[in-house]
């Protein structure tokens, strides 16, 4: 019987080492709870500091690429008037030559009636 309550004992004593070197920070004390406690809220506005840095960075970047799409498009818009100007000026150009092919035709036809005559 004996034997048994100091087994019993052990097994005891083993449970509460083993459960309060897992929970230690449950059981330290105030001050080692408030270090703890004062070391995340540290490590907690770092990394915050640290997101507010990369935000105003990627913030810096958007309007960057906003201001370039802007250029582009404002290069676009000014390729898309000179392609317009240079479309009209090729209509232009195609009647003058369908004129002038008209005004060939009537001279050749001209001409072959002077040779014929």
């Amino acid at each position: 019987m004996k034997h048994r309550a100091f087994r019993l004992a052990g097994v005891v004593a083993t449970l509460v080492l083993c459960l309060a070197s897992v929970s230690l920070p449950a059981t330290a004390g105030p001050e080692d709870r408030l270090d703890a406690i004062e070391k995340r809220r540290e490590r907690i506005e770092r990394e915050l500091e640290d997101t507010g840095k990369k935000t105003q960075t990627l913030k810096g970047t958007i309007s960057g690429l906003d201001a370039e799409a802007e250029d582009l498009q404002s290069g676009l818009d000014e390729l898309n008037a000179e392609i317009s100007e240079l479309d009209g000026r090729i209509s232009e150009v195609q009647e003058e030559l369908e004129l002038a092919q008209q005004r060939f035709t009537s001279l050749t036809e001209e001409l072959l009636d002077i040779q014929d005559d």
